[in-house]
């Protein structure tokens, strides 16, 4: 559990505002490859509790699994993340995810030592409404935290809620292109050579083309002669 603390740790030393962190955005295609499962459940039942050195107050949401979009589908699965509330006493970490009871999710999921919890943290979590039309729509958790493009160092735009068909169709083209990738790595297709064209064909054989046009040049005078 100590990476895990760890990593909610490290989210409280980055405050920017009340209730708000910094935290590296993951894109999509990262949270899909890097997820041991996503799974869309409904959450059955939750307990809070001490870790081993009752220093951190932790908390483990069941949640019976309804489709899973990768990796096996099992009955149902349990994540533990850092906060919650045991006697009276409260404990949040910023960045992490907060489930309810009888609500659905998708969860992209990590295995860690301790048990499964939820990749990226609030990233990897998302709810699954439904609109005025009774489509299932997933969107992603509400949140405190400010996502970085460290690629650009601005803020990154948030990610949109779409219907749950939508989704997963993402979900599914994402684990084909890292499967692509993956095979282009293992397998490179060979490099095809540009078709040259007359220009070039002529230039690369200037003197063959020169002794040919010399020979038709000889022939035709022989052909005059006559």
């Amino acid at each position: 559990m100590k990476p895990l603390l760890a990593v909610a740790a490290v989210s409280l030393l980055l405050p920017i505002a009340a209730q708000a962190s910094l935290a590296k955005a993951a894109s999509f295609d990262e949270k899909v490859e890097n997820a041991n499962a996503i799974i869309l459940g409904k959450c059955t039942q939750q307990r809070s509790g001490w870790d081993a050195d009752h220093k951190w107050i932790l908390t483990w949401s069941t949640f019976k699994v309804e489709k899973a979009m990768k990796g096996g589908q099992p009955a149902e699965v349990t994540v533990v993340v850092p906060g919650g509330s045991v006697n009276g006493i409260h404990q949040e970490s910023i960045g992490m995810p907060v489930f309810r009871e009888g609500e659905d999710n998708v969860l992209f999921i990590r295995d860690t030592p301790s048990g499964p919890t939820v990749l990226y943290f609030e990233q990897g979590a998302y709810d699954v409404v439904r609109d005025s039309k009774g489509t299932r729509i997933v969107q992603p958790v509400s949140t405190g935290s400010v996502f970085i493009d460290t690629q650009r160092g601005t803020a990154a735009a948030p990610e949109s809620a779409r219907p749950l068909a939508q989704f997963e169709s993402e979900v599914g083209a994402s684990i084909r292109r890292s499967v692509q990738q993956r095979m282009d790595i293992l397998h490179p297709r060979p490099k095809t050579r540009p078709t040259a064209t007359i220009g070039e064909i002529l230039q690369r054989n200037r003197l063959l083309v020169m002794l040919t046009a010399f020979g038709l040049f000889l022939s035709a005078g022989q052909l005059f002669r006559r």
